[in-house]
């Protein structure tokens, strides 16, 4: 028997959204990072820009933001 494995999308993330995209926002993801969909993202304080949340961090990503609702991989 074959087995189909399912890749995870939006809906394994999200169950349900205010309308008018209400809680989404453009951002900018730091070079070199690389983030799954549904990564826990937080701000660098000195650039502005997302990067992984890292609980010890002292530059503003020990801080959770949001969540990536699409993959990112910023070379």
């Amino acid at each position: 028997m074959t087995v189909a494995i399912e890749q995870k999308n939006l809906g394994d993330l999200l169950k349900f959204e205010a309308p008018n995209l209400y809680s989404r926002e453009e951002i900018t993801v730091a070079q070199g990072q690389k983030l799954a969909l549904g990564a826990i993202i937080g701000q660098d304080s000195e650039t502005d820009l997302i990067k992984a949340l890292n609980p010890a961090a002292t530059d503003g990503t020990q801080n959770a933001l949001g969540a990536l609702i699409a993959e990112v991989d910023a070379k």
